[in-house]
């Protein structure tokens, strides 16, 4: 072998090495904080693509078992060009995005996008996934014991787990086209039903009725409708939910993306 052609060779060898290098780093991103990554079986997955029109590195999320109700956020590259939704199962994709320089949002998403505009060079970053079976409502907060991120259910609760009665802060429902639905979430156990709760009986007899609001999307505070004549600020029930209702959804509302990231796209 003569020195150009090996020097040849050893150049693509480390041009490979290099590719394959950052393929893996970016893949590695992809970390669950409560080290859960379901696998994908058949095609039954949500995948993201480093590049728009889903070319380039992937990463594969699948179904987690329906016994599984813990939160679990998922540390994402800052740059995923595009997301590809398997059609064996009915998955949605929660994704919290940075927007620059200091604000941020959610994107709920239930079907394939080409083009993201997610990019570390642009104003919209990736920080998390939360990828979930259509028809979940993820309450997310972490109780004192620092053990969780929160619960995700599938039906009405007549009263939240002990340890994130007091814990709760953010809402992410997960909405597709062929399962859509609300969430009325309640300040007190048995959905502010007086005579089912000691202490709603209590709450009654002091005039002071619980907080409720129905959430037909993505929540970042929990703000309800309600005003405090005092402040003039929103009432919220951050750290307040102590029982949630799955209802039927409004007849106005629209399943799919709270913001369409086509709109980032360049």
């Amino acid at each position: 072998m003569s020195s150009v052609s090996a020097g040849y060779d050893g150049g693509v060898q480390q041009q490979q090495q290099q590719q394959t290098a950052s393929v893996d780093t970016w893949r590695s991103q992809f970390q669950s904080k409560i080290n859960i990554l379901p696998k994908p079986k058949g095609d039954c997955a949500v995948c993201f693509y480093e590049q728009p029109n889903f070319v380039g590195s992937s990463f594969c999320v699948g179904k987690r078992e329906q016994s599984c109700t813990k939160v679990n956020p998922i540390t994402a590259p800052g740059t995923i060009g595009s997301i590809k939704f398997g059609k064996g199962c009915n998955l949605v994709a929660n994704v919290r995005v940075t927007d620059a320089p200091y604000d941020s949002h959610v994107d709920v998403l239930s079907t394939d996008v080409a083009n993201t505009g997610y990019n570390l060079t642009s104003d919209h970053s990736v920080q998390e996934v939360y990828v979930e079976e259509a028809g979940r409502a993820c309450f997310l907060g972490t109780p004192e014991s620092g053990n969780g991120y929160g619960l995700c259910y599938t039906k009405s609760v007549p009263i939240v787990d002990d340890q994130y009665r007091n814990a709760l802060t953010e809402l992410m429902l997960f909405k597709s086209d062929a399962k859509d639905f609300d969430v009325i979430a309640y300040e007190n156990d048995y959905y502010n039903s007086p005579e089912k709760s000691v202490v709603q009986r209590a709450v009654s007899e002091s005039n002071k009725p619980g907080l409720s609001q129905r959430f037909t999307g993505y929540s970042k505070t929990l703000d309800t409708s309600a005003t405090d004549s005092s402040t003039g600020m929103k009432k919220t029930l951050t750290n307040k939910v102590r029982s949630i209702e799955f209802v039927e959804p409004e007849e106005d509302s629209t399943p799919g993306s709270v913001h369409s990231p086509a709109q980032y796209a360049v």
